[in-house]
């Protein structure tokens, strides 16, 4: 997981909500459809992600509805320095946040094909009634910094 702090991230940021820089991969399901991708940034109502490359167009029509599914996790580096006199192997163990994935309701603001070749979507979303979980995981993020 790597988290950082946006809001004093430069003196252009003149954005007026808080978000935390994050990337953590996603699931974006409408129906029967599922779409994999990372979430970027994250906010109290929204978040911004990047899609992975679809086989099929995917409509991300602003106002549209879809679920987002993710599993926050945690790394701890865990470091063996008797390898030898010059050399150490760590290896970063991941484990989930939550005992379930969070899950989202949300709705598409706008959507963009991504440069130079339009294979991934980049895209912001409201999120709608946030559950008290996210807002706890939100709350957590900000120590986390």
């Amino acid at each position: 997981m790597n988290i950082k702090d946006s809001k004093d991230d430069a003196p252009e940021n003149t954005r007026s909500v808080y978000r935390r820089i994050v990337s953590f991969k996603v699931e974006l399901i409408s129906g029967s459809s599922n779409l994999a991708g990372f979430i970027e940034n994250l906010s109290d109502d929204g978040i911004y992600m990047k899609t992975s490359p679809a086989k099929a167009a995917v409509d991300f029509t602003p106002g549209k509805i879809f679920e987002v599914k993710f599993q926050p996790l945690f790394g701890e580096t865990l470091c063996n320095t008797q390898v030898c006199k010059y050399h150490h192997t760590c290896v970063v163990k991941f484990q989930p946040l939550f005992e379930e994935a969070l899950r989202l309701q949300c709705k598409i603001k706008w959507s963009y094909k991504t440069p130079p070749h339009g294979l991934t979507n980049s895209i912001g979303m409201e999120v709608i009634h946030p559950h008290p979980t996210y807002e706890e995981f939100l709350k957590n993020l900000e120590w986390a910094v």
